[in-house]
C-alpha cells in the first residue's frame, strides 16, 4: 500500500505523548507498547459503538470512531495492570472459546466488549475523550489530512 510508512510516521508523531508506538495492521490490538490499527472500517466498529452508546451513555460517529479506537487501544496500555494474573488467565482462555464459538457476529461482539480488559480500555478512552475535548477536536483533524493523504496516494478517492 503505498503511504503505509508515512501514515505510520504521522500517526505516531501524535501518538508518542502515551509512550506507544503505533502501526498499520488488519485491525485495531494492542500489544507491549504497539498499537495496531487498520485504516479501514471494521466488521465490529457498528456493533462497538452502539454498545457504547448503550453502556456507557457515550456517542461515536463513523468519524469519531478512528481516534476512539487508537485510545481505546492506548486504554490497554495503561490498565494493563488494574487486572490480576488470574483475570487475565480468565479472560485469556475466555477470548479462545469465543474463537470457537458458533454464536452470531453480534452476540460474540457484545461478549467480547463486556471482557474485563476491554471495559477498563473503553472507559480508559471515553474518560480520555472527556477530560481533553480540545486535544481530540485537534488531533482529530490531523488524523483526517493523515487518512485523507494515504486514500489519495493509493487512488481511493474516486
Amino acid at each position: 500500500m503505498k503511504g503505509k510508512m508515512s501514515l505510520e510516521r504521522k500517526l505516531n508523531k501524535i501518538f508518542k505523548v502515551f509512550g506507544v508506538s503505533v502501526s498499520m495492521d488488519d485491525e485495531f490490538a494492542y500489544k507491549d507498547g504497539f498499537v495496531f490499527f487498520t485504516p479501514f472500517e471494521t466488521p465490529a466498529e457498528e456493533y462497538h459503538r452502539e454498545w457504547i452508546l448503550k453502556k456507557f451513555d457515550f456517542s461515536l460517529t463513523e468519524d469519531d470512531y478512528f481516534l476512539f479506537a487508537i485510545l481505546h487501544e492506548i486504554g490497554h496500555h495503561y490498565t494493563l495492570y488494574d487486572l490480576s494474573q488470574e483475570e487475565l488467565d480468565n479472560e485469556a482462555l475466555y477470548r479462545q472459546i469465543l474463537g470457537l464459538s458458533d454464536k452470531s457476529a453480534e452476540e460474540l461482539n457484545l461478549l467480547y466488549f463486556n471482557l474485563p480488559a476491554e471495559l477498563l480500555a473503553t472507559k480508559w478512552a471515553i474518560d480520555f475523550i472527556n477530560e481533553n475535548m480540545e486535544w481530540c477536536k485537534k488531533t482529530q483533524k490531523k488524523i483526517y489530512e493523515a487518512m485523507r493523504h494515504f486514500i489519495k496516494a493509493n487512488g481511493w478517492d474516486d
